[in-house]
């Protein structure tokens, strides 16, 4: 096989993919929506749902603290 036709073809397999995940929404549309997810995984004690209902500005900032 021809390097081009197989960098043409891994490309054409790989990219989409990847790609498609650059369009995922990150976060809630509204203020309400956030403050919703937010309620739900303290209720539900799921730390990984809290960590991705914060805002990525509150992320950062929870993971600069220096102790």
């Amino acid at each position: 096989m021809k390097p081009r036709l197989l960098i043409i073809y891994f490309c054409a397999a790989v990219l989409p993919p990847a790609l498609s995940g650059c369009g995922a929404q990150r976060g809630s549309k509204t203020p309400a929506l956030a403050k919703e997810r937010l309620a739900t995984a303290v209720v539900a004690r799921d730390p990984l749902e809290l960590w991705r209902a914060l805002d990525l500005d509150t992320q950062w900032s929870w993971m600069t603290i220096r102790v």
